[in-house]
């Protein structure tokens, strides 16, 4: 997800050079700053909810769109300040999924006893990471 960059904000900017700012200058500066982090926490809720998949193809496409955020972010000083303060919020703090997703080693998923396969639970299976999942992984944590 790109930020984008608000339609009237040229508008406004225009006329706040040429007159002092008034109530609904900063009304709308307001709603601009709620709109970005709203993209912001969106953006990062939707790549962290595919980053936590079980499935790599899933979590490829979570680490791709976080790396394509980070990129958007990198624009703004506002918004690099406004990432920075939501990795103090635990749902939205990416360095601990990819350890514990995309970056972790793989564990021997060994069958110790076959009762699962008569019970009613099914086993939980996850795919292991990919080479191209840990290199994207390795990219999302140098643009953090």
């Amino acid at each position: 997800m790109y930020l984008k960059k608000a339609f009237w904000s040229d508008a406004l900017n225009s006329e706040s050079q040429t007159q002092s700012p008034s109530a609904v200058g900063d009304l709308v500066k307001s709603l601009d700053k709620q709109r970005v982090y709203r993209e912001v926490t969106l953006a990062l809720r939707t790549g962290l909810r595919d980053a936590r998949a079980e499935f790599s193809f899933l979590r490829v496409r979570g680490l791709r769109s976080i790396l394509k955020f980070l990129r958007s972010v990198a624009h703004s000083d506002s918004t690099i300040n406004l990432f920075c303060h939501s990795q103090s919020i635990p749902d939205l703090q990416v360095v601990p999924v990819l350890f514990q997703h995309s970056l972790k080693e793989l564990e021997e998923q060994k069958v110790a006893n076959l009762d699962h396969i008569f019970g009613t639970e099914p086993i939980k299976i996850v795919t292991p990471s990919t080479d191209s999942e840990v290199a994207l992984a390795l990219r999302v944590l140098e643009g953090c």
